[in-house]
């Protein structure tokens, strides 16, 4: 069994906040003399205090895969089957996300164009059929995962990120002389 987890990613960072803000508001107003309130906030600080605290990784197991959240302990996620994987593959994305800011039909500020480049560990089975199976935010993670599914199922495994680097070092060498 492979388990990699990311670590704190962030995913529930705004469920947190909105989690804690109530237990304040709740805990604000059983002060002023409602105990229901002032006890059912208790539970809601804590559980604010689990959301940021949330993990994200990819689980391995038995032909099956998963991305998981643990929250609290448990791993929430679906497992997805995949036939026999003939190699596995390690990709650089880059994405260009842009964002408006205003309500409806009227934008205050001006669009916000921001890079996300995430790194995929992506299997080819025996009918060349390539499934991604996790997206990384931290290459030297994404490269232990490629090297232990590499190892696990032993088949063989294809770094584009390295290579590309090793290429981009070697047109800068070029350059220099």
């Amino acid at each position: 069994m492979i388990d990699i987890s990311e670590g704190r990613t962030g995913n529930y960072f705004v469920y947190g906040v909105g989690v804690i803000l109530t237990s304040f508001i709740l805990t604000g107003i059983g002060l002023s003399g409602n105990g229901l309130l002032l006890c059912l906030s208790v539970p809601l600080f804590i559980l604010s205090i689990v959301m940021f605290l949330a993990t994200n990784g990819l689980e391995i197991a038995n032909g099956n895969y998963r991305k998981y959240s643990r929250i609290g302990g448990v791993k929430i996620g679906k497992w997805y089957s995949f036939v026999s994987p003939e190699s596995v593959l390690l990709r650089m994305h880059a994405e260009n996300i842009s964002r408006k800011f205003g309500v409806g039909m009227i934008t205050y500020l001006p669009s916000q164009s921001t890079k996300v480049i995430s790194y995929d560990i992506v299997l080819t089975d025996e009918l060349q059929k390539k499934t991604t199976i996790y997206e990384f935010i931290d290459y030297k993670l994404a490269k232990k995962t490629l090297q232990l599914i590499s190892e696990t199922y032993e088949i063989p495994r294809e770094n584009k990120v390295a290579e590309k680097l090793m290429e981009n070092k070697l047109k800068r060498r070029s350059r220099r002389r």
